[in-house]
């Protein structure tokens, strides 16, 4: 692993630990608080990089569950919630079909660009916007881009 990733993953922990330590805003309960606070280093990891996004998809849920685990279900004080009660609650996001319809979805993708098909499909449609193009000699704003700028 690269510094540079070592030291996004130790910034995002700091970022993380900044925002769980915070005062809570009002309006905010504890378990709130340090969801976004998982979310912020979460996002930071997929938008750098830093850790696969595989690895990031399970710290995600570890995460999500250790910090309501540790959390009041309601509020800023009380008891905390325990792992046993994070866990369904953590995962409750998988309880509808929507998460396998954008899975289906991107295993599609996969598979369509893995064998080429996306091309294959295209090249026609490419083939005929080239046929059907504005004839010889016609002006096209994209060769004047002073007389575009006017406009």
């Amino acid at each position: 692993m690269a510094v540079r990733h070592v030291l996004i993953i130790l910034f995002g922990l700091a970022m993380m630990a900044a925002i769980i330590l915070a005062p809570t805003p009002a309006g905010l309960s504890l378990a709130g608080q340090r969801v976004i606070a998982v979310m912020a280093f979460i996002v930071l990891m997929w938008i750098t990089e830093a850790i696969p996004y595989g690895v990031s998809a399970v710290l995600l849920i570890f995460l999500l569950i250790v910090a309501l685990g540790f959390s009041p279900p309601t509020g800023l004080t009380g008891d905390v919630l325990g792992t046993a009660k994070a866990v369904p609650l953590a995962l409750s996001g998988f309880s509808n079909g929507g998460w396998l319809f954008v899975a289906s979805g991107l295993a599609m993708a996969g598979a369509i660009t893995s064998t080429g098909l996306e091309k294959r499909v295209a090249a026609p449609g490419l083939g005929w916007c080239r046929d059907n193009t504005a004839p010889e000699g016609a002006r096209s704003w994209a060769a004047y881009p002073s007389e575009a700028a006017v406009i």
